[in-house]
């Protein structure tokens, strides 16, 4: 039996935050567990050495005596769990986080008792060291505790060339390997952002798009994105459009896009807004009367599309005064799938596999 996890948790340690904020380098998000036990492993012992993820599949081959040609990044931790090795296995330890708004990537490189953080600007500037803003923070990094770290030029030069000799070609390497989606999931536009598009106050005065999540009551159906919504007052304020692209597999889609009323401190108001699916297609309008009673939502349709550079692009327009602009996630159906029969936003297993292969947030 092997325990692990992706990522951490901050459980309010520096008495504010609460979760894995994305994009977060701090130890409280990148440390996570890993509990061995079976047949073979010595019981009650507990390890203090770093190891990473890439160790487990590695440690399973040389337990289990398999034989194969694969080449791991990590190494077996057969020797700690034996007692057999007094010293860490890596050199660096490694992570890769992404925070989605803003638009940043952060690859970490951690020797000895330094962190060195490697900020991309935007995902889409290019992946190299030297678009990159570098810091270095003493070990340990934790929340409420981040002190400047003080490397010799010497260790600097060794995380940079590890970076660029190893990190950054395998990172490109997977990046580049086919991917598969499920036949029907839903996306949110929050990847596609700017940070001067859109706010997470609900301000209507602000001239931007609110980026809110909603939660829905125990008695309505939950999904991953219909709670999370983009929220534009065009009789207040002027949303600038937005111009988004998705990421997916090549192939073809029926496309729609979901929407629900808010009610707002000043009540209930219809909503309006207009999106075109794909750069050379006109805007389409919809509308969503308000409801008296519960909040009112639908789908609405964008027509079948065709991805031929695993990029779907789209554009976003607020609609007219008095009306609010709600724009919830878009919805991808393979054509000629079964998918119309089942609830994508419902179905965690089509989610967590979406999310697995890189393309859910």
């Amino acid at each position: 039996m092997i325990v692990a996890s992706d990522h951490g948790e901050a459980l309010g340690q520096d008495g504010a935050t609460v979760g894995h904020p994305g994009g977060s380098s701090f130890d409280d998000v990148l440390e996570v567990p890993l509990v061995i036990a079976g047949p073979g492993i010595p019981g009650g012992i507990r390890i203090t050495l770093q190891t990473q993820n890439v160790d487990i599949v590695p440690t399973l081959v040389d337990l289990l005596s398999l034989s194969t040609p694969a080449r791991f990044d990590g190494r077996s931790l057969r020797p700690l769990l034996e007692g057999s090795a007094d010293q860490a296995l890596h050199r660096f330890v490694t992570a890769r986080s992404i925070a989605v708004v803003p638009n940043t990537a952060r690859r970490i490189v951690i020797e000895g008792g330094t962190k060195y953080v490697f900020s991309q600007r935007g995902l889409a500037a290019p992946d190299t060291l030297a678009s990159m803003e570098a810091r270095s923070w003493a070990m340990p990094d934790r929340l409420g505790g981040r002190r400047a770290g003080t490397p010799g030029d010497g260790e600097r030069a060794r995380a940079e060339s590890h970076m660029t000799s190893t990190l950054l070609p395998a990172w490109r390497a997977v990046d580049r390997l086919p991917r598969e989606a499920p036949a029907s999931f839903e996306l949110g536009h929050r990847g596609s952002l700017r940070p001067d598009q859109v706010s997470a106050a609900l301000d209507p005065a602000d001239g931007r798009w609110t980026l809110q999540r909603f939660q829905r009551p125990e008695s309505e159906p939950r999904s991953f994105y219909r709670e999370e919504l983009l929220i534009g007052f065009p009789g207040d304020e002027s949303p600038p459009e937005l111009r988004l692209e998705q990421e997916l597999p090549n192939g073809s889609y029926a496309v729609a896009v979901y929407s629900r009323t808010v009610d707002m401190e000043r009540g209930a108001r219809d909503v309006s807004f207009s999106l075109r699916a794909g750069e050379q297609a006109e805007f389409q309008s919809f509308t969503l009367p308000r409801s008296r009673g519960r909040p009112e939502e639908a789908w609405f349709d964008l027509g079948v599309h065709t991805v031929t550079d695993s990029r779907f692009r789209y554009g976003i327009r607020a609609g007219s005064a008095p009306a609010i602009a709600v724009v919830g996630p878009l919805r991808f159906r393979k054509v000629g799938s079964d998918a119309g029969r089942r609830d994508p936003g419902g179905d965690r297993e089509l989610h967590e596999r979406l999310r697995a292969l890189g393309y859910a947030e």
